[in-house]
């Protein structure tokens, strides 16, 4: 298994974390990037629930059908696998683990980004393309600037 990980800040009043939670709001949020979200199966924030997702990478519309994995409030973080979907015609597995902090009172927040990963074969890219996604999308989150009910 590779792993890539990174981190970016972002300025966002509220929790931050309550958007990985109900991720149906990043259609609203950012809808030239995620154009739906939608629950396939258990309920929203909750670990084994089952997520599609429909947005555009490298200029393309790609899916994801993803299963939450794990869930610790106390961290912050989620860990979505990827159990469907375009990511997998080059990994076999892909894990995508967010976290958020909160960086004193204000509102500023650092969003951290892991992938855990397993190539198809070595003629497959190392997710940075993928990586770089993740962290302008939560720029485009924090340009929205749109707030969304805690």
């Amino acid at each position: 298994m590779g792993k890539l990980a990174s981190q970016t800040r972002i300025k966002w009043e509220g929790d931050l974390f309550h958007l990985f939670l109900f991720p149906y709001q990043f259609s609203e949020i950012a809808p030239q990037v995620v154009h739906s979200v939608d629950l396939l199966a258990g309920s929203w924030g909750t670990v084994g629930s089952i997520i599609s997702w429909t947005y555009m990478f490298g200029g393309a519309k790609c899916v994801a059908k993803e299963r939450i994995e794990a869930i610790d409030m106390k961290k912050k973080s989620i860990t979505f696998k990827v159990i469907e979907g375009d990511l997998l015609k080059l990994y076999s597995e892909f894990k995508i683990i967010c976290e958020m902090e909160s960086d004193g009172d204000g509102e500023d927040k650092v969003y951290k980004c892991a992938l855990e990963y397993e190539k198809r074969s070595d003629e497959a890219p190392e997710p940075t393309v993928f990586m770089d996604f993740l962290l302008n999308f939560m720029k485009d989150i924090e340009r929205s600037r749109r707030l969304v009910p805690n």
